[in-house]
């Protein structure tokens, strides 16, 4: 991963990590960023949090490295879902906020899509959709 990444990015690495993985792809992505890159630890969907996070990366890469657990601020009432909310859209109507789908679905093949996701094929997201369903037709009746 780090070698693909510097490779991208001219051997500068990326700025963000955004990391609800853990675990070995947690790792990899510390030795993908740049000096003074920022990274969030927001989960463990890999399963594996036991790893302790190297304090040489930090140190010599100059890394901010903060957590907070997914849902954790709206938990706490720190965070205005209204404004929050209004802002993402803002940021897909503008075309800065595109988030990668790489399978979907009709309703009727749900099923598959639980089966990529099972599987760990899906890079990004996997969408189901309605557009197609009877009751969608139904309901604009």
């Amino acid at each position: 991963l780090a070698d693909a990444v510097k490779a991208l990015t001219g051997g500068r690495g990326v700025d963000v990590v955004f990391d609800p993985v853990g675990g070995e792809i947690f790792e990899q992505s510390l030795r993908a960023t740049a000096w003074g890159a920022r990274v969030a630890i927001v989960g463990f969907a890999g399963g594996d949090n036991s790893r302790s996070i190297r304090a040489n990366y930090a140190l010599i890469k100059g890394l901010a490295i903060f957590g907070c657990r997914a849902g954790e601020s709206i938990r706490r009432g720190a965070a205005d879902e209204a404004a929050r909310m209004s802002h993402l859209y803002r940021l897909v109507a503008e075309g800065k906020l595109k988030p990668h789908v790489s399978h979907r679905f009709p309703v009727e093949q749900a099923k598959a899509g639980f089966e990529v996701l099972q599987n760990r094929q899906v890079v990004g997201k996997c969408v189901v959709t309605f557009e197609d369903a009877a009751f969608a037709r139904e309901s604009k009746l």
